[in-house]
């Protein structure tokens, strides 16, 4: 009885054994797991034919009332180019005060000029982009210190164009003791996804308190 109880162990050892060698000879060596890709909306609408059309506001930066003044900018994108292997878009402005253009690159979540500089992004609401100083000898001592960063996400903006959910790019200036109107300013770009650009900051006089910034009359976007 032992010895047959012994054979039975052994047979069943022996047959999970080839069962495993049996089951591991069938598995695959190289699995590939595909990496998900990430995809970000589109809040600049940076594609070429792509136009927008601006009229300026003055703004009372104490009740926030604007009124416009007749005066109207555009922009425009033109075409894209390679730059070092990568694309850029020229992003065209056109105003009473001339004309220009940048060399903007999608970059994941954000967008980035030629420079690296970050202009724009998505979904980074914690990291401040610029934080620099402005020194005026005319002031004396005074220095104007500034940050960039992003903020305001999913806000409602109403202009002659429509109404829009919005994130903000934000310039806040921290401004000196000397100056009549602080000690914060700010200058507030609104974006809408896949419209783009809906309020263009201009920026402010230190001596007064209004500041200009041109909102969406019209566009169009494919």
């Amino acid at each position: 009885m032992r010895k047959h109880a012994l054979v039975i162990l052994l047979a069943i050892a022996t047959a999970m054994s080839m069962h495993s060698c049996k089951k591991s000879k069938g598995a695959p060596t190289n699995i590939v797991i595909d990496s998900p890709v990430m995809v970000y909306a589109d809040y600049t609408a940076l594609k070429p034919g792509n136009y927008w059309i601006y009229e300026e506001y003055f703004v009372d930066s104490v009740n926030g009332a604007g009124h416009p003044d007749g005066q109207y900018d555009s922009s425009y994108v033109e075409k894209d180019t390679l730059v070092n292997g990568k694309t850029y878009h020229k992003y065209c402005t056109v105003s009473l005060n001339g004309s220009g253009y940048s060399l903007l690159r999608d970059s994941l979540s954000y967008t980035v000029n030629l420079s690296g500089a970050i202009l724009f992004s998505s979904v980074d609401f914690t990291d401040t982009f610029v934080n620099s100083y402005f020194y005026n000898p005319a002031a004396g001592p005074d220095t104007l210190r500034y940050i960039v960063k992003m903020g305001f996400k999913d806000s409602s903006v109403t202009v002659d164009a429509g109404t829009f959910k919005t994130v903000t790019t934000r310039q806040i200036f921290f401004i000196p003791p000397s100056e009549p109107y602080g000690p914060i300013r700010e200058n507030d770009t609104k974006y809408a996804v896949g419209i783009g650009m809906i309020i263009k900051a201009e920026g402010f006089f230190s001596s007064a308190p209004s500041y200009q910034e041109f909102r969406l009359q019209r566009y169009h976007v494919q």
